[in-house]
């Protein structure tokens, strides 16, 4: 079972991005939910998580996710393959050219 414990909080505007914070803080303290002061990020232009990284922009991959696609061997099993293909399925969020490729084997 995975754990999500991080919390990102955005708006549209500053003022949005601030009272979207203000409320986070309302329910944790509610809710009895300890916060690490430590781990605060505040007002960031990008964020990296889970993997992704998170701008005004919208989702960009992280580089590391990308080395390991550059990087990766040919399947020798199934397993393998099925490692690989859910790849692929996680990456096609980020490509239309990969969606363009993968097409075919969804009809």
């Amino acid at each position: 079972m995975e754990i999500a414990d991080d919390i990102v909080v955005c708006g549209s505007s500053e003022q949005e991005q601030d009272k979207a914070f203000t409320e986070m803080l309302k329910a944790t303290g509610k809710h009895n939910v300890s916060l690490n002061s430590e781990k605060l990020q505040f007002k960031q232009s990008q964020v990296d998580f889970y993997g992704q990284i998170l701008t005004e922009k919208g989702m960009q991959l992280a580089k590391e996710k990308l080395e390991a696609i550059h990087n990766i061997k040919a399947p020798s099993n199934i397993k393998e393959l099925q490692t690989i293909l859910a790849m692929v399925t996680y990456l096609n969020r980020y490509s239309s050219k990969l969606a363009d490729l993968t097409s075919p084997l969804r009809s």
